[in-house]
């Protein structure tokens, strides 16, 4: 995992005490998620280099407030994540105990980025469409009036990339607040950015694509599609795949936008895609679920019993995704076959996390779950 885009170095332990609010002290051994958000692609999307044993059963249930962002975030043995009712949480990994949070908004529209001490969060509702939330004091401060927003921010060095609902791609500096650069879209960015360090990708709804050089904003190359957009492009070694609500899958050369290849898969996609360096994972909405070798042949098919709920997580045997049916399943990476399927309490809202042995995810209504595996 490349991880010259964010400085995790200096990272704090999360002390929780009695005035609600997350704050950091310093602690060895950091374990981090698969992702730090959903718009900052490593090569490896969603992929975590663990062994999950199975069977696994749920051990542990815990209430929150509000229904988490789709991506948890695994620092040292603390559990950080926002809900979309506006506040930041934060937990032990271990037991679920000794809880905190604090209100900072009345909605965020996707999953904060993590970076240094702070987190960088997409705002939907408010005066301010980005708030940095520092962890050392647990303050909140608006960067600027810029627009509302539903795209989780790229932080790169001292610049968040912020993409609103109205189509506009901001680069600000993280310390005094200024736009450095800012280029419009035709159409409406609903998913978040993709940035693999040299490039900056965006795309909106209606089939705009751009490839912005991040220092200064200028554009590389763009095309235009006719087809509709619901998840964010990811990036892996010289590509960039883009899905679609059609059904197709188009891989583009990410230096010049040159048509690499198309797949159609005739159902609508509106999960967002996975991979690793050898893997292709792809939902469709009419239930399928689909592996990709990296000469993008189709490797197997599974059809699961209803349409994907959130990403799937790859590990290093195991394919883990939820369906809408609250069904989690566990495949074996190789053929997509089943190793093993638990039914739920509720339907899955978050990419699920592995951590000593626990596999930990949250589910409606406003719970978060820890499965364990059955000795």
């Amino acid at each position: 995992m490349k991880r010259t885009f964010l400085k995790f170095y200096g990272f704090f332990f999360l002390l929780l005490i009695s005035c609600q609010k997350p704050t950091l002290l310093p602690q060895s051994e950091p374990v981090f998620s698969p992702v730090f958000s959903e718009g900052v692609n490593y090569q490896r999307q969603n992929f975590m280099a663990v062994t999950i044993d199975t069977p696994l059963a749920v051990r542990r249930t815990v209430s929150i407030t509000g229904n988490p962002t789709p991506t948890l975030y695994l620092v040292y043995n603390q559990l950080l994540f926002a809900t979309q009712d506006g506040r930041i949480y934060s937990l032990s990994a271990d037991d679920f105990s000794k809880k905190a949070d604090t209100k900072i908004a009345k909605a965020i529209g996707a999953s904060p980025t993590f970076w240094q001490n702070f987190f960088f969060i997409p705002i939907l509702k408010g005066k301010s469409g980005l708030i940095r939330y520092d962890f050392r004091s647990g303050k909140a401060v608006a960067l600027g009036s810029v627009p509302l927003s539903g795209s989780s921010p790229v932080v790169w060095q001292n610049k968040v990339f912020h993409a609103t609902h109205e189509g506009m791609v901001l680069c600000i500096n993280s310390q005094n607040n200024q736009t450095l650069w800012q280029s419009k879209l035709n159409g409406q960015i609903i998913r978040s950015l993709a940035f693999d360090g040299e490039r900056l990708f965006a795309l909106s709804r209606n089939g705009y694509l751009r490839c912005f050089n991040p220092q200064t904003g200028a554009i590389y190359w763009g095309q235009n599609f006719t087809e509709h957009f619901y998840c964010s492009p990811l990036v892996t070694k010289n590509r960039l795949y883009i899905a679609s609500y059609e059904g197709n899958v188009t891989v583009l050369n990410k230096t010049n936008g040159a048509l690499i290849k198309h797949i159609p898969l005739h159902s609508p996609i509106y999960t967002a895609l996975s991979a690793t360096d050898n893997l292709l994972i792809v939902a469709t909405s009419d239930g399928m679920l689909r592996g990709f070798s990296h000469g993008l042949t189709q490797l197997w098919q599974i059809e699961l019993d209803a349409p994907a709920a959130i990403p799937a997580l790859i590990s290093n045997h195991l394919i883990t995704i939820g369906t809408f049916q609250k069904s989690l399943y566990l495949l074996e990476r190789s053929d997509g076959s089943v190793a093993q399927k638990i039914t739920l309490k509720g339907r899955p809202l978050s990419l699920p996390l592995y951590f000593k042995e626990h596999l930990i995810l949250a589910i409606e209504y406003e719970k978060l779950i820890q499965l364990q595996v059955e000795k």
